[in-house]
């Protein structure tokens, strides 16, 4: 996928444009790398935030601070010339580095593993038996490869076209136009179009479940029966795993949105451009579309601290030797530790029903 926010290499003057850029990937990559590596730090080592959906959303850290260190290598440090007198090193360079495929291999991945994330949590609220059952910890870590594999495949006919001109110049050289095309249009089927069907589909059918679940019951007109007294308790354990399960879909339905917004104009302007129609990679608007896809890498630690309560607690604790030494971080992990606190009191009060740290309960 071509990029228009690449570092000038031909020695000419950086305009005032291309220092705010350079300026803007040195931060991109900072964000993406310290962020995730936090997230990915906590995960690991908080036991209490063990479970199959905290093993794919590590699993989406490390994809996304893998990218951002390759961001870090491709459009920070300097990129390498084509080696002289190796035919065969100077093509390798060309295919596996120049073309960027490790940063949009990754990408693929990244999209991967949101769709499995996805997945997770249709599987969670419309059917929570087979997901207690079925879906471990074992099985999280397995499934954690198919992101990687994929990614890495995907993005192979990106590589194989690049070649090396007569004036020693590394770009894609497609047999034809239609390859082209049809390359394009795979591609924004594959990496946006099927994403955000999925994500759709799966998230009007929780959101559905949900208000269905979430509707209060009809008074009786009888009075109330032994049987129906043992019946409240349950319903009110339910209500608060439903809050539970909650937090965790609203931080990733928020992650999907972010998603959708950061790749769809980028994804449109390329499906456009592999078409046959001229665009210009050095234009503003393009610019700003790519900054919108490298910002995705960092975004996402983001939306966990401000949403996903459990992990936002776990980064507190996991880094409690310099987090309770600040009043404010302080407060804010006792208020977190006392709200899930409550919730499993009240919710396992019988000794029945335990909940794990994304909201799914364990009989």
């Amino acid at each position: 996928m071509p990029s228009s926010v690449t570092p000038p290499q031909d020695g000419t003057a950086w305009s005032g444009w291309a220092i705010i850029l350079e300026i803007i990937h040195v931060i991109i990559a900072f964000l993406g790398i310290f962020g995730n590596g936090v997230v990915i730090f906590a995960l690991i080592r908080v036991k209490y935030l063990k479970s199959f959906t905290n093993v794919l959303v590590t699993n989406q850290s490390a994809i996304d601070l893998v990218s951002s260190v390759m961001f870090f290598a491709l459009y920070v440090l300097p990129r390498p010339q084509l080696p002289l007198g190796s035919d065969t090193m100077s093509l390798f360079v060309c295919k596996f580095w120049l073309s960027e495929y490790p940063l949009w291999a990754f990408s693929v991945s990244s999209t991967v593993n949101l769709v499995c994330l996805t997945l997770d949590r249709y599987f969670a609220v419309i059917h929570p038996v087979l997901y207690r059952n079925k879906f471990t910890i074992g099985r999280g870590k397995l499934l954690c490869i198919l992101p990687w594999i994929i990614g890495l495949l995907h993005e192979v006919p990106w590589m194989y076209v690049h070649q090396i001109t007569d004036d020693n110049v590394c770009q894609p050289d497609w047999p034809h136009d239609g390859a082209q095309n049809i390359f394009g249009v795979v591609v924004f089927i594959n990496h946006y179009v099927i994403p955000l069907v999925i994500m759709v589909y799966v998230y009007t059918r929780i959101i559905l479940r949900l208000r269905r679940e979430l509707k209060p019951p009809s008074e009786p007109t009888s009075p109330t029966s032994p049987t129906e007294n043992k019946t409240k308790p349950k319903r009110k354990k339910s209500h608060f795993a439903s809050v539970a399960s909650r937090s965790v879909l609203k931080t990733m339905i928020i992650v999907s949105l972010s998603y959708l917004i950061c790749w769809g104009p980028n994804e449109i302007i390329y499906l456009y451009f592999n078409c046959g129609n001229y665009v210009d990679f050095n234009s503003f608007i393009v610019t700003v579309t790519v900054i919108c896809v490298l910002c995705n890498m960092w975004l996402n630690p983001i939306i966990y601290a401000f949403n996903y309560k459990e992990l936002r607690r776990g980064v507190i604790d996991s880094f409690s030797c310099i987090t309770y030494r600040i009043p404010a971080l302080r407060k804010l992990g006792s208020a977190d530790r006392k709200s899930s606190a409550v919730m499993r009191d009240t919710i396992s009060g019988n000794g029945s029903v335990k909940f794990t740290s994304d909201g799914t309960n364990k009989v």
